[in-house]
């Protein structure tokens, strides 16, 4: 008959061996990392990571995957230096965008809107960073900020990303625009009819412009569909 299948602490195990018997090996060592991880072993995650990027100093790619194991294994300040040392190789969006989240998870949100205005003065083009910047602006409330740069995402991808429609009409609604704030839910509405969450959203805005009926019908439906 058939063989059985892995289990997959089986699979755990042999990915393990693998990481080391070669340490310094990224294609061995790599799956291993992330097995820890998945596994709820990011300490050992992170051991393994130190060891190829202690072997390979002057690589990007090396001190980030110890910045990622770093990261999930809430070692912030390690997470950090990772980072900056990648960036110092290879200031990219990759690296970037990487040490602006850690240094946001660090509670250093100075430090991390320095770090994607900086990839956004150097790649002016870079979508990325106006999400990030965006995202990071809703978690402190800075409105303002919030929707300067999730439009300057809308203007240059249009009305097609629902993630960038919903925190807009969000920003708007926290500034107390509801009318752009409806309009833009509405746009996120016709992407994903079926978002429980964009459709209470949406109801919650029809209600406060007046349009009773219309948010009663639409949390009905949310309802229905969460059923």
């Amino acid at each position: 008959g058939e063989a059985a299948p892995f289990r997959a602490d089986g699979d755990y195990g042999l990915l393990s061996m693998a990481a080391d018997a070669e340490p310094l090996n990224p294609a061995k060592v790599i799956p291993a990392i992330r097995a820890d991880i998945a596994n709820g072993n990011a300490a050992r995650a992170v051991r393994r990571a130190a060891a190829v990027r202690d072997a390979n100093r002057g690589v990007a790619d090396a001190q980030l995957l110890l910045g990622d194991a770093a990261l999930a294994d809430g070692q912030y300040e390690l997470a950090v230096r990772s980072y900056r040392a990648a960036r110092d190789l290879d200031a990219g969006e990759r690296t970037t965008l990487r040490l602006a989240n850690a240094l946001f998870r660090a509670g250093d949100e100075a430090g991390s809107g320095a770090a994607v205005l900086a990839l956004r003065d150097s790649q002016p083009s870079s979508i990325a960073a106006d999400r990030l910047a965006g995202h990071l602006a809703m978690d402190i409330e800075q409105w303002d900020k919030a929707i300067a740069h999730f439009e300057r995402v809308r203007r240059r991808i249009g009305n097609r990303d629902v993630v960038v429609l919903r925190n807009l009409a969000r920003a708007y609604a926290a500034k107390g625009d509801d009318a752009r704030a409806t309009a833009t839910i509405a746009l996120a509405y016709r992407l994903q009819p079926l978002n429980g969450d964009i459709m209470l959203f949406y109801a919650d805005m029809l209600e406060k412009r007046g349009r009773a009926q219309a948010a009663e019908d639409l949390r009905d439906k949310a309802e229905q569909i969460g059923r």
